[in-house]
């Protein structure tokens, strides 16, 4: 029953995630698929094999988006809140309870220790190499600005055309259809993102 429940709603509810198929939707199936089995192995004691291929799984969908673990991290925390009273509850040996959250505790941490472990050396084999290190600067800039709310070319004129930025260059950004790197230098492309960014916080 189970896994009709689950399967309908992935089916009816879950169809943009294999229709329209990108990174994003990738790395947070993988990451919520990954840690829920991760965390389901742990609490119920399988066999290593599954704990160590749900933690592959997880370590895989941060490969494709790392910054989608802080939005898989509330889910699930509360997962993990609400597994730990539940052992709590049943457990009637404290010492095991105990023994219990040791190990999962650890397991949890060398699994968050190994994802942090391969995003900096992401980090540092990126910015070892100079081209590498401008693309991802480049591409943060970038991201930064298509990836912001699109609230008109006037919302940020003034500031836009002290850098030079013409209504038809901010146009050319927001729908990634450029290639003057004179006008859209690296530099140009963070002043840009950096107003963008100012005017969401005001």
């Amino acid at each position: 029953m189970a896994l009709m429940v689950i399967t309908l709603l992935l089916t009816v509810f879950g169809s943009d995630a294999y229709i329209l198929v990108q990174f994003t939707k990738t790395a947070m199936i993988a990451v919520m698929g990954g840690s829920l089995v991760f965390l389901w192995a742990l609490f119920e004691q399988r066999s290593l094999r599954i704990e160590i291929s749900a933690a592959i799984l997880c370590v895989i969908g941060t490969w494709f988006r790392f910054n989608i673990i802080y939005l898989a991290g509330g889910f699930l925390l509360f997962i993990l809140i609400v597994e730990i009273v539940r052992v709590w509850k049943n457990e009637t040996d404290h010492r095991r309870f105990w023994l219990k959250m040791r190990k999962i505790i650890s397991a949890g941490l060398l699994l968050i220790l190994v994802v942090t472990g391969c995003k900096l050396f992401d980090d540092y084999s990126y910015n070892k190499d100079p081209e590498y290190k401008y693309f991802k600067e480049y591409s943060e800039a970038r991201a930064a600005i298509v990836d912001a709310s699109d609230y008109g070319y006037e919302a940020y004129a003034e500031e836009l055309q002290k850098i030079g930025i013409s209504e038809n260059d901010y146009k050319m950004m927001r729908n990634w259809n450029f290639a003057d790197n004179e006008v859209f230098s690296l530099d140009i492309m963070q002043k840009a993102a950096d107003i963008i960014q100012d005017y969401k916080k005001m």
